[in-house]
């Protein structure tokens, strides 16, 4: 049975509505704190005199869904714009016909159990990955603390093949809890409250650039900003994930003994800034376009090119998470271009 908030004022409609409803489902009429509930159904007196009440139960349940359904007359629909409307998931206009209302209900509670039953299942898989990688840590510390005794102690009584076969063993080791770091870090994406706000990224892509001087200088590339790029709304922590692996991407993807070269600059279109990262590297085939953007997927040997693969869907996953898009556009051989797609910056 599930629990449906009830704040309809017109009291012929809340009557109509109840009878409906209670028969199947347990039916509150006051907004109660720290309550749950699967659905608010309201009209437009009560929207106006719970809006504070309903924003903060939908941010609280968020990723869930908290649906709110608004029970209105026709004419009075184009009142609810802006912020207000934002609140609102489904409308039913009245006078109120029975089986519409009643589809409407049973289609927002369908959707509240589905977005419960997704977030069971990531909070499954992220238990999952926690459980894994504290498993994996303690024989890991074993090896880690065997190797590191054999290099400082044993390693005068080792030939060049033992020499080179421990340096293997570390390097193995070392890619390993790189790896655990790396799920780590993967499950933790979207999980803190998101704040979209105003994000000026010049100061953003400048403070990427400037963490990852030491990368950028030990590859001898050069990255360029072209122009000013403008303001876009995001979260400004899950936005720099994104352009720090866009850049640590077109720095590190280079035939050998090319000399990096990255190009930074933005367009924008009406309501969306668009932010491109051009690079002389590789490049990609038509086939890797297809894929380059799920975990764990190499294109190259770890030899060649260093990495484990989530760079770019933990990329394509802090957009989607922050209302964004990710595409790439590319030649083998002759380099790439990247691009990321958000709402552009409203004023202050």
């Amino acid at each position: 049975m599930s629990r449906i908030l009830l704040l309809l004022e017109n009291s012929e409609n809340r009557r109509l509505v109840a009878a409906l409803l209670e028969r199947r489902h347990e039916l509150v009429y006051t907004p109660v704190p720290e309550a749950l509930f699967d659905l608010a159904i309201v009209d437009g007196p009560s929207l106006k005199t719970h809006c504070d009440y309903l924003l903060i139960h939908k941010q609280e349940e968020e990723p869930v869904l908290f649906p709110v359904l608004l029970v209105t007359l026709r004419q009075s629909v184009h009142l609810f714009s802006g912020p207000l409307f934002k609140l609102v998931d489904e409308v039913v206009l009245t006078p109120v016909e029975k089986v519409e209302l009643f589809a409407r209900v049973e289609m927002l509670l369908r959707a509240r159990r589905l977005s419960l039953e997704l977030r069971l299942r990531k909070d499954d898989v992220e238990a999952f990955i926690h459980a894994m990688t504290h498993d994996l840590r303690a024989p890991l510390r074993t090896v880690t603390g065997f190797a590191e005794a054999m290099a400082e102690n044993q390693s005068s009584r080792l030939d060049a093949a033992g020499k080179h076969q421990l340096d293997r063993i570390q390097a193995a080791v070392g890619q390993m809890w790189e790896l655990i770091e790396s799920l780590v870090e993967f499950s933790r994406i979207g999980r803190k409250a998101i704040k979209l706000k105003n994000v000026n990224l010049d100061e953003l892509v400048q403070l990427c650039l400037d963490e990852m001087r030491p990368e950028i200088e030990g590859q001898r590339a050069a990255v360029q900003v072209k122009g000013e790029l403008g303001t876009v709304e995001a979260d400004p922590a899950l936005l720099k994930i994104a352009i720090h692996n866009l850049i640590s991407n077109g720095v590190k993807y280079v035939k050998p003994g090319v000399e990096p070269r990255v190009e930074i600059w933005a367009e924008h279109h009406n309501n969306t800034a668009c932010i491109m990262f051009r690079d002389n590297g590789i490049g990609l085939t038509a086939d890797d376009l297809q894929r380059i953007f799920a975990p764990f997927v190499r294109l190259h040997g770890v030899e060649d090119y260093p990495g484990l693969g989530l760079g770019l869907s933990a990329t394509k996953r802090v957009l989607e998470i922050i209302g964004g898009q990710i595409g790439v556009s590319s030649t083998p051989n002759q380099g790439s271009t990247f691009w990321i797609e958000l709402m552009a910056g409203g004023a202050q």
